[in-house]
């Protein structure tokens, strides 16, 4: 079976607007074995072992989206980010 990469009904992209539970079933119908199917053999891992991976990137990036979509948590976020920078070029 042939994939249209441009259909956009049939993407392998998380999409950070949406909360993880609307998109579990895609992961896993979807991206999981295309995981799979790319990794092969190569690496040993379960479904669950990449599932948790991929819930994982999904919620800091949702995470990062939803405090950018406010102006007051993305300037104390750079704040934050800026400080624990000077931190850690001290060290």
């Amino acid at each position: 079976m042939l994939i249209d990469r441009n259909d956009p009904s049939y993407s392998f992209t998380l999409d950070v607007v949406k909360t993880w539970e609307k998109q579990k079933r895609m992961v896993t119908s979807r991206i999981l074995p295309q995981i799979r199917k790319v990794l092969g053999s190569r690496y040993q891992y379960n479904d669950s072992e990449a599932r948790d991976i991929i819930k994982q990137l999904h919620r800091s990036r949702h995470r990062v989206y939803n405090i950018q979509q406010d102006q007051a948590r993305a300037k104390r976020d750079t704040h934050r980010k800026r400080e624990n920078t000077k931190r850690a070029d001290v060290r």
